[in-house]
């Protein structure tokens, strides 16, 4: 199914185009790429999306498809514009349902992805796509059967991890009821779960975070530690959360270790006071973790939530431990409110994100708290400036995006959202800095 409404700036070999440059000369810019009709081509996108060597787009649709439940798609680009390819459509209760997580590759080629919900016992699935050349496949299942109280295999998995180590990802249940981190491996024609760590909540981390839009997913440092978000931590308040570290048993000899790198106390509404972290983390090269909190910080007015319109923060590692440094509140204005997504950073270190809420005026959709911003954050050696890329309008551009955005090689953003859209049942847009 072909959609003409072409962002004509991006080449898929990732070529600098002259004319794509002129066309931005004057300032970022959002063009749909996509707009879901809901109907067989799928619906609703909350996922993030996952981009190839030749600059195609993969992602899933939580709805549509021919079975209403959901689809894996492709998004490839040519002189005639963007069009939209169903790789594969959700069948319910048997194979997964309701993707609210994205794909990912392995090295070999292969599609990697979950759902919350399908499967043998309608608490999820991972699943593993290959392709023959002319089709994709379903090569291998498997299917979440976690009683609560009970065994230890778990409920709802995240968006998976995929490393030259393994495949990795957390349940938001699972062992004692505060969710598992696990890996997962192909045997055969099927899959395999192990269970890396059990959270055991207060104090310890507990319940992985996965909010319903894609988030959750872990990310590695350059050492192979992994990190992740938890609904609770040190404090035990169920909405303040917790950022932690996995460590393997190559670096000492026993099994998986946790530690909770940084618990927010759950208070918000002060200055600086960012709670209830609701996206994935992402690392650089010196091993900072920058995140975003859905609440916290500045509170007025202007803010969704009651107790702040959210931060963006770093924690930075040390010999003495970590630093936690908020370096962005939202005002809930022009500005934005509500970050439920999580970061991409650039080469240059600069960060990027979405806000569920909030923006420019002008949203049709607006019930006093916008549609939605594509925000930046530069850094000029002493502060963090934020500036709006894009205000949605809650028309045919999308609106209240709520998943992380990607970036490639050139620096161009990419993105989705579940609302707006031709159709009203979500698009995948682009914005180049």
């Amino acid at each position: 199914m072909s959609n003409r409404n072409s962002f004509a700036t991006i080449s898929i070999a990732f070529c600098v185009i002259a004319s794509a440059v002129a066309a931005f000369a004057s300032g970022p810019e959002e063009q749909v790429l996509y707009a879901f009709t809901g109907k067989a081509d799928g619906g609703v996108p909350y996922a993030p999306l996952t981009l190839d060597a030749a600059g195609n787009l993969y992602g899933t649709t939580s709805r549509g498809g021919k079975n209403n439940v959901g689809t894996v798609f492709e998004l490839s680009y040519s002189a005639e514009g963007w069009s939209e390819s169903v790789l594969y459509h959700f069948a319910g209760t048997g194979n997964g349902k309701n993707p609210y997580s994205g794909v990912a590759f392995d090295a070999s080629g292969n599609l990697y992805g979950s759902s919350r919900s399908g499967g043998s016992s309608n608490l999820g699935t991972i699943y593993e796509l290959s392709n023959n050349g002319s089709s994709w496949t379903e090569s291998g299942l498997l299917s979440f059967t976690y009683v609560h109280g009970g065994f230890t295999d778990g409920e709802q998995p995240s968006s998976l991890l995929v490393t030259k180590d393994g495949i990795f990802a957390t349940t938001i249940f699972g062992g004692n009821d505060y969710g598992n981190a696990i890996e997962i491996k192909a045997a055969g024609s099927g899959l395999t779960e192990s269970v890396l760590y059990e959270f055991q909540g207060t104090p310890d981390a507990y319940q992985p975070l996965f909010n319903y839009y894609g988030g959750g997913r872990l990310v590695a440092d350059q050492s192979g530690h992994l990190y992740g978000t938890a609904k609770g931590g040190v404090f035990g308040d169920a909405y303040g959360g917790a950022v932690f570290q996995l460590t393997s048993p190559s670096e000492h000899g026993q099994a998986w270790q946790e530690s909770v790198v940084y618990s927010f106390d759950g208070t918000g509404g002060g200055s600086g006071s960012g709670y209830s972290p609701a996206g994935d983390l992402v690392v650089d090269d010196a091993g900072d973790l920058y995140g975003t909190t859905s609440e916290g910080g500045v509170s007025n007015s202007n803010c969704f939530a009651t107790n702040g319109c959210g931060t963006v923060f770093e924690l930075s590692p040390s010999a003495n431990g970590w630093t936690y440094t908020t370096l962005y509140e939202f005002t809930g204005g022009n500005d934005g409110a509500t970050p439920v997504a999580g970061l991409v950073l650039d080469s240059a270190g600069n960060l990027y994100g979405v806000t569920e809420f909030g923006g420019i005026g002008g949203c049709i959709n607006e019930q006093g708290e916008g549609c939605g911003t594509v925000f930046e954050l530069t850094n000029s050696g002493s502060t963090w400036t934020e500036s709006i890329l894009h205000s949605f309008r809650g028309d045919n551009d999308g609106s209240f995006p709520t998943t992380n955005l990607i970036i490639d090689r050139l620096g161009r953003l990419y993105g989705t959202t579940g609302d707006g859209g031709e159709y009203h049942r979500g698009v995948v847009f682009g914005v180049i800095p």
